[in-house]
């Protein structure tokens, strides 16, 4: 009798472990299909591409029919992005071209019109892009969603190189600090003349950001 008993108590046992297996596996089921689905629309989620454009802001148009004088401007010495204003003095010889008694205009000398930063309309030619690396969207600020315009200007030396870059406005510092650093290195320009001689000239330069949709 008591073999009985215990044979059908071990019987019970076993039936209650397969029961309570199987109301796990059916609990586990739901949770199986949430996570699948959730797996599955990941899959589906659409890389936002990049899309970066750089534009030359041109200055505006000069009128031809002006008469032509050589401006004076303060030389501004760039350091670290920030111009200070720190002005010097400079020296004028009469123009041999002007007519003896005309006192009207005077000439700059070669090196003192290459001393004197000009800004966008104010010499004879503006500096022009002749080769600007492209700009790369900083990784970090693609995973932020970061987009938007960077505004800057650039000095551009007599060589054509540029010798310094201020930020006007920028979407974050991630990607002005990248796009500093690419265009002091590599970016090249025609630069601008006075006179018939390269003079340092002030630019404005706008890079867009965006993510396509």
């Amino acid at each position: 009798m008591l073999r009985f008993l215990l044979k059908s108590s071990f019987f019970v046992l076993k039936l209650l472990i397969v029961i309570a297996i199987n109301f796990v596996l059916f609990l586990m089921i739901p949770l199986t299909h949430s996570l699948s689905k959730k797996i599955k629309d990941n899959d589906n989620v659409s890389v936002r591409e990049p899309r970066i454009i750089a534009e030359y802001i041109k200055p505006p148009q000069k009128d031809e029919n002006r008469e032509h004088k050589p401006r004076i401007r303060q030389i501004k010495a760039s350091a670290s992005n920030q111009f200070s204003q720190k002005p010097i003095s400079l020296k004028f010889v009469p123009d041999l071209a002007v007519e003896q008694g005309s006192t009207d205009e005077v000439a700059m000398s070669s090196g003192e019109l290459e001393a004197v930063i000009f800004e966008e309309g104010e010499v004879d030619q503006d500096a022009q892009p002749v080769s600007r690396t492209q700009i790369p969207y900083p990784q970090r600020a693609r995973e932020l969603g970061i987009e938007g315009d960077l505004v800057l200007i650039l000095l551009i030396d007599i060589d054509g190189k540029v010798s310094s870059v201020e930020v006007i406005s920028s979407p974050d510092q991630i990607i002005s600090k990248k796009a500093t650093e690419i265009i002091l290195s590599s970016w090249k320009f025609k630069p601008a003349r006075n006179q018939g001689i390269p003079v340092k000239q002030r630019v404005k330069q706008k890079i867009s950001f965006r993510l396509n949709s």
